[in-house]
């Protein structure tokens, strides 16, 4: 880096912007999260996506480039960015690509931006402002510059670039459809990756779904390291996009089963859902009614009904169709229906005094009642 920077010297007199971030900002930042926040910001702009990689002697490197995107020097000061106020933009906190270049900086890889009729290229100096080392970008001018942004980043080894490509979808496959089961109007549920989450593309976390969601981000914000969400929000989330797909009978079966991706689908349940639950029900279950705890079941059995217990979800989606809550209750015979019924039977079988003191015991069960 410092030779690019002598070379640069000898040719021009470079401007220098002096950014107030010290080398351990962020320190908890390395590759992985200084590719993304340069992933983020090409998918985001206007232009194609497009990522690139090569070869520079014994290491490897890669270049993301945005078409028709050039970036004026105001955007290097913390906090200004275009996309506060785009919901369909992952990032919006005017931090990522500077933060990026320092991380990837202080952790030995080579980077240099083309920047239009300029180019860009980070390093650490000494600030007479401030009396200590700051990020520096060292600006020179192009003789053939063109309208585009490219982030070139040297050094990389394999599992470099194998890092770069798991941080994004659209590097996993030639055609991103080929990854894609379900496609909602909140975003992607993937075929082939269990419990991967991915905002705009751009994977966040392991989750404990039993599926894949690539989700737009004016559904899902994410905070500033982009690395976690709410568990509620997300299985909130996943509900309303396997409501959305109107595989009804699949997603009867993930109730049924209990699946964490549509933990709450007994919350603003479609009547089709509610259809489709009671149904398989029905099925594996004929004549049966639904007890969702031990309590309810001895309740339910009391007044003559065959019941089997479930889970919570799935006891509550019954509960509101309409067929389900028609089911007829089986009549439980009376206790001195039972009595005469036995002493009808057996009547020749007993002696005088038995049959005396079973007609008593008759008289008495007419006060008794079911609890």
């Amino acid at each position: 880096m410092n030779a690019m920077l002598d070379i640069i010297r000898s040719r021009f007199s470079p401007t220098i912007y002096e950014l107030p971030i010290t080398r351990d900002y962020c320190r908890h930042w390395g590759f992985r999260e200084a590719i993304r926040e340069l992933l983020q910001n090409a998918i985001d702009s206007d232009s194609e996506f497009d990522c690139r990689f090569g070869n520079q002697g014994d290491t490897n490197t890669v270049v993301i480039s945005s078409e028709g995107v050039t970036l004026p020097a105001s955007t290097l000061l913390l906090g200004n960015t275009s996309k506060a106020n785009d919901d369909s933009s992952i990032g919006n906190f005017g931090e990522g690509y500077k933060i990026a270049m320092l991380v990837l900086l202080r952790a030995g890889y080579g980077v240099q931006v083309c920047n239009g009729d300029h180019d860009w290229v980070p390093a650490f100096g000494m600030s007479p402002v401030f009396k200590t080392e700051v990020l520096q970008i060292h600006e020179t001018p192009k003789i053939d510059g063109d309208n585009s942004l490219r982030f070139m980043i040297t050094g990389l080894s394999h599992d470099d670039i194998l890092a770069v490509r798991d941080s994004c979808l659209q590097l996993q496959a030639e055609n991103y459809t080929d990854l894609v089961k379900h496609q909602t109007r909140y975003g992607d549920i993937l075929r082939d990756h269990k419990n991967k989450l991915y905002v705009g593309g751009l994977y966040v976390c392991d989750t404990e779904l039993d599926f894949g969601y690539n989700i737009k981000p004016e559904f899902l914000r994410l905070e500033r390291d982009r690395q976690t969400v709410s568990s509620f929000d997300l299985k909130w989330l996943t509900k309303d996009m396997w409501f959305d797909t109107s595989e009804y009978n699949f997603i009867a079966t993930m109730v049924d089963t209990d699946v964490p991706d549509i933990q709450y689908a007994n919350h603003g349940t479609p009547e089709l859902v509610r259809e489709a639950c009671y149904r398989l029900f029905c099925e594996k279950y004929p004549g049966a009614v639904a007890a969702s705890s031990q309590a309810d079941l001895e309740a339910k059995i009391r007044h003559g009904m065959t019941t089997v217990i479930v889970h919570e979800r799935m006891s509550e989606v019954l509960a509101n169709h309409t067929p389900y809550t028609s089911v007829t209750v089986v009549r439980v015979s009376p206790p001195i229906d039972i009595l005469e019924t036995w002493l009808r039977d057996n009547r020749r079988n007993i002696n005088r005094k038995a049959n005396d003191n079973f007609k008593a015991l008759i008289a008495t069960s007419r006060n008794w009642k079911l609890k």
